[in-house]
């Protein structure tokens, strides 16, 4: 679970000068309760849930990747 003083600095003195994302190789629902709650999706620009599988950008649904798909077409 991320620290609240960790939370803080990335907040208050980082994202205002860069892109913040997540990235978590489990589901949204653990990766929002390590870091403190649903507001993940709005405190972080990107969160990458499933090793990057599953996008979402500034709150919103940005797209899926089926594994399966990616590794027949290569």
């Amino acid at each position: 679970v991320i620290e609240s003083e960790l939370e803080k600095f990335l907040l208050s003195e980082i994202k205002s000068k860069c892109t913040i994302g997540i990235v978590g190789g489990s589901d949204l629902k653990k990766i929002s309760h390590q870091m403190g709650g649903e507001k993940v999706l709005t405190n972080f620009d990107y969160v990458f849930a499933e090793n990057g599988l599953i996008a979402y950008k500034n709150g919103s649904f940005l797209g899926k990747q089926v594994c399966e798909w990616i590794l027949s077409n290569n």
